[in-house]
C-alpha cells in the first residue's frame, strides 16, 4: 500500500487525492463558477438550463409555483431546462 503522503499529495506521475478533489470541485463549478447552469431573460421569461450533458454541476428537476402570475415549463432535455414566465410582478408572500 502506498504511504499517506503519496496518497494525499501524489508525485510527478500520479495526482494525489488533494489534487483530485480540487479538480472535481472545479468541474462541478464550471468555467463560469455557477454550478454549470446558464440563465437567460427574454421578455418576461427567465430560462435556467444545464450547460450540457455530463455528471457535473447542478441538475434541474421540475419546478412548480403556487403564484397566480407565474407559469413554469420544464424541459427534460438533455440538457434539462426550466422556463419561468412572469405575467406580472410577484406578490408578497
Amino acid at each position: 500500500m502506498a504511504d499517506y503522503d503519496l496518497i494525499m499529495d501524489g508525485d510527478l506521475i500520479h495526482a494525489g487525492l488533494t489534487q483530485v478533489i480540487v479538480e472535481y470541485v472545479q468541474a462541478d463549478a464550471g468555467w463560469l463558477d455557477n454550478g454549470r447552469l446558464t440563465n437567460t431573460l427574454a421578455g418576461t421569461t427567465v430560462t435556467l438550463a444545464e450547460d450540457g450533458t455530463h455528471d457535473f454541476g447542478f441538475k434541474i428537476a421540475d419546478v412548480t409555483s403556487d403564484l397566480t402570475n407565474v407559469t413554469t415549463t420544464y424541459t427534460a432535455g438533455p440538457p434539462a431546462s426550466q422556463d419561468i414566465d412572469f405575467a406580472g410582478q410577484p406578490e408578497v408572500g
